[in-house]
């Protein structure tokens, strides 16, 4: 039995049984992709980089608490704070095993996406502090070509808060966005620069999500694709009371999104979403736990590669990243068994 009735699924052009087969191959998807980071790539890179004992526990969970902390003891040099760009400079022996590691974690050089067929595109603000606009800039141009290579027409999406834009995000520079005054205005520039978008409404959306206090609605901006026809939808989520400066973090912008597009239009669809290579690792699995398991959708990321977030301090943090949302992943996957029994022996065969 699915959480969703009859009528929402049937809305999405599914049945019971076709969801929760798109469920658990997502789980197993899932699964397979956590795995194949811990002892494919992360186990690995840290035993060449370190030489440390590459004895590791065979189930999953152990085996991923073990190089998570290994990544708490040598790589959290922000020490749980923020992202930044202005990462320190670190030793050189540091440094080249670094280096080592991200090449086998896949963190450089960029991600092939072409020809994917998809439902929906994902161009998304960033949440790191003294971020150049321009990043947003280069993830809509991917998306552009991706769209163009793609064999159906998705829809693109648009994500963002309302974070005021300051004098490091360097906007002044960007000619397609002067003007704009948060990120949401940024993330609307860059779509509406690369696709030629027309705007045709604005809307506010009230949000009402799992009983979270919002202290403001959030904005839809919705365009029309010239040539085909298609659509693009920009979100802004709304502020939310207890967050750092009252902006809506990932989780919370994700949750506004399927609220906002309907969760009869996200059930079971294909997402891509577009990043710096350094990310695509971490926003994959943190789009997998906000999309992928409660929605059976398919989720992908593209990267495109960006000197300045491959120095290797900014690789440390991505592998200390990536694997607190592998465990985060196994964290939701428990809960999901307890919540529905029958996945219990899906997810115990998959970990």
């Amino acid at each position: 039995m699915t959480r969703f009735s009859n009528e929402t699924l049937e809305a999405a052009g599914m049945n019971p049984d076709e969801f929760n087969d798109r469920q658990v191959e997502v789980i197993l998807g899932a699964l397979r992709h956590v795995r194949s980071f811990v002892y494919a790539k992360a186990l690995p890179g840290v035993m060449r980089a370190y030489g440390e004992d590459s004895v590791v526990a065979r189930d999953l969970k152990t085996g991923l608490a073990q190089v998570r902390a290994f990544g708490q003891e040598h790589l959290d040099w922000r020490e749980g704070g923020p992202r930044r760009r202005d990462a320190p400079t670190l030793p050189p022996d540091k440094a080249s095993v670094l280096v080592e590691l991200g090449e086998e974690m896949g963190m450089l050089g960029s991600g092939n996406a072409h020809g994917k067929v998809v439902d929906r595109l994902l161009v998304q603000g960033s949440y790191a502090v003294g971020v150049e606009e321009r990043t947003i800039l280069a993830k809509s141009h991917m998306a552009h070509q991706l769209r163009g290579s793609s064999g159906v027409v998705p829809t693109v999406l648009g994500l963002a808060n309302g974070r005021s834009l300051t004098a490091e995000d360097r906007v002044e520079e960007l000619p397609y966005a002067r003007g704009a005054k948060t990120e949401f205005d940024v993330v609307s520039a860059a779509i509406r620069s690369h696709f030629g978008a027309e705007a045709i409404g604005e809307e506010i959306v009230e949000a009402d999500l799992f009983g979270m206090l919002f202290d403001e609605p959030g904005e839809v901006r919705r365009y029309v694709l010239p040539n085909d026809g298609g659509e693009a939808v920009v979100l802004r989520a709304p502020k939310v009371e207890g967050r750092k400066e009252g902006f809506a973090n990932t989780a919370d912008t994700h949750m506004f999104a399927v609220q906002a597009l309907g969760v009869e239009n996200v059930l079971g669809e294909t997402v891509l979403g577009t990043t710096t290579q350094v990310y695509a690792g971490y926003q994959r699995i943190d789009m997998i736990r906000k999309w992928g398991l409660p929605y059976a959708a398919q989720v992908e990321m593209a990267g495109f590669y960006d000197a300045e977030w491959t120095q290797p301090a900014h690789l440390g943090q991505e592998y200390k990243a990536v694997m607190d949302q592998a465990t985060f992943l196994m964290d939701d996957l428990e809960v999901l068994a307890n919540r529905e029994p029958a996945l219990r022996s899906v997810i115990d065969l998959g970990a």
